[in-house]
């Protein structure tokens, strides 16, 4: 701004004492003046208007070295290595991380290269990024926060070797004590061997019973060695040489003593008995299977029966009315009664068997069955559906055309639905005999 009021004053006239050398030099003329005056203030005018156009930029000396640096950075694109199908996927997906993509995981090499662009630049594979990459590792293991964490994982990583080492010390002292007490329980136990059965083994027996392994029986530590046909690997050892490491069980020092005719007749009748057996099994296993299939079966058929016949039931049926059906102080010939509650299992609060409620009564058997069915099925305590309601254990009665049905799933209670005539229910074990009115779903109050 100083310089541009400076720019806009007219000249300084500085008149100095007149000289000879200075007479020519004082004389100026006023037109002169007025025309210096004028040409600097369209200069100051003409520099306004390029300082709103043009942004500021920086000096020359600053542009001079920017070009500089740039000419020295030199790079022939022809040199650049290129992606191609060649390369593996992992240097495919290393050049997506180069690039900041990302979704590679997944893709297939052809892919990989699709999206990259076949004969573009790969970044990856020049020294410049290379080099990048090392001097971001030398940055990150100079960090001083990274460098302490890896110098205790060092150490830990040393003193874990060193437990390692102690430890495998520690077990190989005790593997050769052990070794050393074993020699020296085989030297105190020799006098034990002096039975002689050349047919079986070269050295000397003793029985089993007598021995130790390491202060404890030997009976607990040993199985048999032989394994003959009639050897069970169950049966009791009877002799061992401990020289040896030999064991040997009772059926087999039966069938050493043989002849070989008797040997021969022994395994083929312990062949047919285990060809017997096995037959035996497979027949067992294949009968389980198919009354297993059976019961899917029949499962599959009530299911169905049931499903269409509690569909096909009347609204009457599924809602019974208030009056008469409802009226539990003027019940009809018959009555669907319900129960739930916990039996005496030792986990449960047990007050005694579950009250009995009444539900409705029908003037048919007929109805009154249907009428349980559905409470049992579709109204049941926990909303289960009929197809689940007939995976589980149900017991199912039907005495002189009345139905009786109960079920007890795994850590539930015991609910019950049953159908009796009228005159019988009132007689029936810890019956509500309360004057409540029922819900219109049919429910006592307080039950659940």
């Amino acid at each position: 701004l100083a310089r541009k009021f400076e720019a806009s004053m007219p000249p300084k006239i500085i008149i100095k004492k007149k000289t000879k050398k200075t007479k020519r030099r004082s004389k100026i003329k006023p037109e002169k003046i007025e025309a210096s005056t004028k040409k600097a203030r369209r200069a100051t005018k003409k520099s306004g208007r390029a300082a709103k156009e043009k942004p500021v930029t920086q000096n020359k000396e600053a542009k001079r070295g920017k070009n500089k640096v740039q000419d020295l950075i030199v790079v022939d694109a022809s040199t650049l290595p290129r992606v191609n199908e060649s390369q593996t996927a992992a240097a495919l997906k290393e050049e997506f991380q180069a690039r900041g993509m990302k979704g590679y995981s997944r893709l297939s090499k052809e892919s990989l290269v699709r999206k990259l662009g076949e004969n573009t630049i790969l970044m990856s594979g020049t020294i410049a990024y290379k080099t990048l990459q090392k001097i971001k590792k030398i940055m990150v293991d100079e960090d001083p926060v990274r460098r302490a964490q890896k110098e205790k994982m060092i150490r830990e990583k040393q003193k874990a070797e060193i437990q390692r080492q102690e430890g495998e010390r520690y077990r190989e002292e005790c593997r050769r004590k052990e070794v050393q007490q074993r020699q020296i329980e085989i030297q105190d136990q020799r006098s034990l061997h002096s039975v002689n059965l050349p047919n079986i083994h070269k050295c000397l027996l003793a029985r089993a019973e007598a021995l130790n392994f390491m202060g404890v029986p030997r009976l607990f530590h040993s199985h048999c060695s032989v394994k003959s046909i009639m050897c069970s690997q169950r049966e009791e050892i009877s002799f061992s040489c401990e020289a040896c490491d030999f064991d040997i069980c009772k059926a087999c020092v039966y069938f050493s003593k043989l002849k070989p005719a008797e040997k021969r007749a022994k395994e083929t009748e312990i062949r047919d008995r285990k060809r017997r057996q096995k037959i035996a099994a497979k027949q067992e296993l294949q009968n389980r299977m198919e009354k297993r299939r059976k019961k899917i079966r029949r499962i599959e058929d009530e299911k169905k029966k049931v499903s269409k016949e509690i569909r096909e039931y009347s609204n009457m049926i599924k809602n019974p009315p208030k009056a008469p059906n409802r009226d539990k102080t003027k019940p009809l010939e018959f009555v669907v009664w319900f129960s739930d509650g916990y039996g005496n299992d030792g986990w449960h609060s047990y007050d005694g068997p579950p009250k009995k409620y009444f539900d409705s009564s029908f003037s048919s058997k007929s109805d009154t069955n249907k009428r349980a069915l559905y409470k049992f099925y579709k109204e049941n305590p926990w909303g289960l559906n009929v197809e689940e309601m007939l995976e589980q254990d149900i017991i199912c009665k039907f005495d002189h055309g009345l139905h009786y049905l109960q079920v007890t799933p795994d850590d539930s209670s015991t609910y019950t639905v049953g159908v009796v005539p009228a005159a019988a229910f009132k007689h029936l074990d810890n019956v509500d005999n309360s004057d409540d009115e029922l819900s219109e779903e049919g429910s006592s109050p307080g039950i659940w």
